[in-house]
């Protein structure tokens, strides 16, 4: 078996745990987010070779494995290969891989390169070269993803959401605030799967209590107002004491929200910081058991975008800074 053949079952070691059994000897169906030459020229070899049939299906990687979350059993994917590993983890973690083992696949792919549990391996067609500028301003980098973040509205998020090791990353980087008194004056109600249909059928009726005539459209949307998104955070203060003005305990609660969305961002989700009438509703507040006096700072909804956000327009620095001059009086005028 040459070295083309070989790469093509290198491939083909990306197993689909969810696709219909079916005799694999006539045809091979690859979901791939590559688009390169080089890629069709080894499935024309495969075929050759082997006489398999490869029908190659292209998309974007997040587009392809929500794919397969829809299809489940009804899919028709052999192989799954996506543009790098992160995205082979998260396949695995959604149950759409299966374990394959093969002495050939272990000599030729390194330990490093390899999932632990056989369910993908890493594909390279050439080497990578990394250069590194020493004298390069690292710090700079970490302004961009600031610059870049944006919100995407709940209804546009989609399977996958993050999963238990990249939740708790967000949940600690969350807590990582301003806290004056170190009082961690807020709290954190993690809602997804099924959980969320229950607090959408709490929501529904609330609703329905306050809106009689509400139609049954409302209703059904009301009651899917927390599946709009994998996964929703509902964020609330929890006032400690008075030695710290409240205000400043809710500043800080307010902090813990947005390190939420940047902390999706930087795993690669999306996700929108909203209110929405629950976030005033005092049923709202009992049925979630929140104290009289505390209120609710958001409900974060977050997973993987359907579409690319577009970009609003944002505030002229000039327009919204001020440089304060020395010569100001208490009244903001500059003396003659």
């Amino acid at each position: 078996m040459n070295y083309y053949k070989w790469l093509l079952l290198f491939i083909c070691c990306v197993c689909l745990a969810c696709g219909q059994p079916r005799d694999q000897s006539s045809e091979l169906t690859v979901y791939t987010s590559r688009h390169y030459a080089a890629d069709d020229s080894l499935y024309a070899e495969f075929q050759r070779e082997t006489g398999t049939t490869i029908r190659v299906v292209k998309n974007k990687d997040d587009t392809l494995i929500n794919r397969l979350l829809t299809e489940g059993a009804q899919a028709d994917a052999d192989v799954l290969i996506t543009a790098d590993a992160a995205r082979l983890h998260r396949a695995k973690n959604l149950g759409l891989l299966q374990p394959i083992k093969s002495k050939k696949l272990d000599q030729l792919v390194g330990e490093s390169l390899r999932d632990p549990e056989h369910h993908w391996y890493a594909l390279t067609l050439r080497a990578r070269i990394i250069v590194h500028r020493k004298d390069f301003d690292t710090g700079a980098l970490r302004n961009y993803l600031l610059l870049t973040r944006r919100s995407l509205v709940a209804s546009k998020l989609t399977e996958p959401g993050p999963n238990r090791e990249e939740l708790d990353l967000i949940l600690r980087c969350a807590t990582r605030v301003p806290d004056h008194g170190k009082l961690t004056p807020w709290r954190i109600k993690v809602v997804q799967g099924q959980a969320r249909r229950a607090l959408g059928q709490v929501w529904r009726d609330i609703f329905e209590r306050s809106h009689p005539d509400a139609s049954a459209e409302q209703l059904n949307f009301e009651c899917n107002r927390p599946y709009r998104a994998p996964l929703m955070l509902i964020v609330s203060t929890k006032i400690e004491n008075q030695r710290i003005p409240a205000w400043e305990q809710i500043l800080s609660g307010g902090a813990v929200c947005q390190n939420v969305l940047i902390a999706a961002t930087s795993l690669g989700y999306h996700a929108q910081w909203l209110s929405e009438w629950p976030n005033y509703d005092t049923e709202v507040k009992e049925a979630t058991r929140l104290s009289v006096g505390d209120y609710f700072l958001g409900f974060i909804y977050i997973g993987t975008a359907s579409e690319v956000p577009v970009e609003r327009v944002r505030p002229q620095i000039e327009d919204i800074v001020s440089w304060y001059d020395e010569g100001e009086t208490a009244h903001g005028t500059t003396p003659a």
